[in-house]
């Protein structure tokens, strides 16, 4: 009876997270606002004489410079309006909603409460069991000799073989859209942590082999040395992932304007990227060898599995190393305007110390 309670709850509470994470995104999007805005506006629901940015950050259990910083987007909108006071920190600014804001929020409040409701209703174990052990879909993964796979067969033969426990339900995958916005997060470091980045799809840009030789380039030639060696950070970056992601990174740096100058300038650099034929095939015999490089057979599985489920296919791998090989000074040069896009469009994540984060330009 126990274990019953306690699937009913874990059912009850992954349920509500990700209903509540949809709300989220589905209002911000609506409103136009960041994701962290629409529990601000539920809680000023509920204090209709208005709320200090201290006490509103308190409830939301966020550092008050966040308050301050993403208060701006929702005044914009006309959502809130603030008590500003000559000579009083902005802190103590008391925060009200709107005629609008209030309209906004009574949707927030009803959504909430549906959520509540939808959640309270519960799923038996047999319901659970249903959803989850079900022979009929159920995906397995095996890594080793033609002998032990035959024994491994056999051994599952009967979880295979077993009949469904009833009609296997539509497989549904909710994600919700993304909502763009560029955060700060201060935390006790004398360094910073410093982000930038956009969705190449976005931006026109097809993911192959030149990619993955511009993201080696930048790495290891123009952020090593203006970002590392004369600004000091421990280390930089430039990631291409296949999924569209387009990132600039910088960890354990002393600067945060400066950095984010320089990957502003990144994309001109690489627009004016003449190396030598040697200097060319050392960034390419390089690039390959990390495409090459031998792996653990249980490393091996596990990407395996990964490219299985993505639908990706090896002969997609070896198209792209063809082109990583095939890649030419003029091809990397053609991607210098996608880059410096990213630095115009991309969004900004940091992770500092407060002062450094309040002096900057992202304040």
């Amino acid at each position: 009876m126990q274990e019953e309670r306690f699937e009913v709850f874990f059912q009850n509470i992954s349920g509500l997270y990700r209903a509540v994470q949809r709300l989220r995104a589905q209002f911000a999007q609506m409103s136009g606002v960041s994701s962290v805005h629409p529990f601000w506006l539920y809680l000023l629901r509920e204090y209709p004489e208005g709320l200090a940015a201290s006490r509103l950050a308190e409830l939301s259990n966020i550092d008050r410079s966040l308050v301050s910083r993403q208060l701006k987007p929702l005044l914009a909108r006309g959502l809130v309006q603030t008590g500003e006071q000559t000579g009083k920190r902005r802190y103590g600014w008391k925060i009200r909603l709107t005629q609008e804001g209030i309209a906004l929020a009574e949707e927030i409040a009803a959504q909430a409460l549906a959520i509540q409701n939808h959640a309270g209703r519960g799923v038996s174990a047999e319901e659970l069991a249903e959803r989850i052990f079900r022979p009929d879909n159920c995906t397995m993964s095996f890594a080793g000799p033609q002998e032990c796979l035959d024994r491994y067969q056999e051994l599952c033969a009967s979880t295979i073989d077993a009949e469904p426990f009833g009609p296997c339900p539509a497989a549904v995958l909710e994600v919700p859209d993304p909502v763009p916005a560029s955060e700060a997060f201060v935390v006790p470091t004398d360094v910073t942590f410093s982000a930038l980045g956009f969705d190449r799809k976005r931006l026109g840009s097809e993911y192959g082999g030149a990619w993955l030789l511009a993201s080696r380039v930048l790495s290891y030639d123009y952020l090593w040395n203006e970002v590392r060696v004369k600004g000091g950070a421990y280390g930089t970056g430039f990631q291409v992932i296949r999924n569209g992601d387009l990132r600039f990174y910088s960890y354990r740096d002393p600067h945060l304007d400066e950095t984010y100058e320089r990957f502003a300038q990144a994309g001109a650099w690489l627009g004016a990227f003449a190396p030598t034929d040697d200097e060319l095939e050392g960034y390419i015999v390089s690039a390959v060898s990390s495409l090459d490089a031998p792996v653990k057979p249980r490393s091996a599985a596990r990407r395996q599995d990964g490219w299985y489920f993505a639908g990706y296919d090896v002969s997609e791998r070896e198209a792209i190393r063809r082109q990583l090989i095939e890649t030419t000074a003029d091809d990397l040069r053609g991607l210098g305007d996608v880059v410096s896009a990213v630095s115009d469009q991309g969004y900004r994540c940091v992770f500092g110390n407060r002062e450094a984060i309040e002096s900057s330009s992202l304040s």
